[in-house]
């Protein structure tokens, strides 16, 4: 990692909000979200500094559900921007198969892409850190908001690589008066927590960068 700004490691510090994944396929429950439930917000938070956010927006385009996710972060000193993050990602699903991935991130001045497409039932995986591929069976983007993410193979939809993670389930927690929610921790690639509700919804993320720095993810 270099041109670290802040102690950031620019090119995997904040990278690894927007991808997360687990070995093996021992489930194929689908995210019964999309659009009736409407869409995700969050502010993202870094050392309890507050430096961008993070949003998923569901759509029906006939059968189909298109999942559109966005993230923005900009790390300060003063005035100063240090760090600048973009990224966005596009998701198209028949019922609770991936059909097609389109992601685009700009990773401070770094450009990566990763295109996903299912071919011959099996998702077809092009990407900046990759060559073409076909992907383990029932993998699917790691976007976050899909906790069948919990069970299946995942793909970094920042640059298309096959992510490998230890998981350990720490059951049910009380994130709020109003919200019981279940904590899953992954470890390996990164270290990253998420938290979905009894109705399945993504509530909440905490990530730990490669400089040791804490990103939490707070729902608005």
């Amino acid at each position: 990692m270099t041109g670290a700004a802040d102690g950031i490691p620019r090119r995997r510090a904040l990278a690894l909000l927007a991808a997360a994944s687990v070995t093996g396929l021992t489930g194929r429950r689908a995210y019964a979200l999309p659009a009736a439930q409407g869409g995700l917000s969050f502010s993202v938070w870094r050392n309890g500094s507050e430096i961008g956010s993070h949003t998923v927006d569901f759509a029906q385009s006939g059968e189909r559900t298109i999942v559109r996710s966005a993230a923005d972060f900009v790390v300060r000193f003063g005035p100063l921007a240090l760090y600048r993050y973009r990224y966005r990602a596009a998701e198209t699903w028949l019922g609770d198969t991936l059909q097609a991935v389109s992601a685009h991130t700009d990773d401070d001045g770094e450009a990566h892409f990763a295109e996903m497409r299912l071919e011959d039932g099996r998702l077809v995986v092009t990407g900046s850190k990759t060559g073409r591929y076909a992907a383990p069976p029932g993998s699917i983007a790691a976007t976050h908001w899909n906790p069948a993410e919990l069970t299946r193979p995942m793909i970094n939809p920042q640059n298309g690589e096959l992510m490998r993670f230890e998981r350990r389930d720490f059951g049910q927690e009380q994130l709020s008066p109003a919200v019981v929610a279940r904590h899953v921790g992954l470890s390996g690639y990164a270290t990253l927590d998420l938290w979905y509700d009894q109705s399945d919804r993504w509530c909440a993320l905490r990530a730990i960068a490669s400089d040791g720095s804490v990103i939490d993810y707070h729902p608005r």
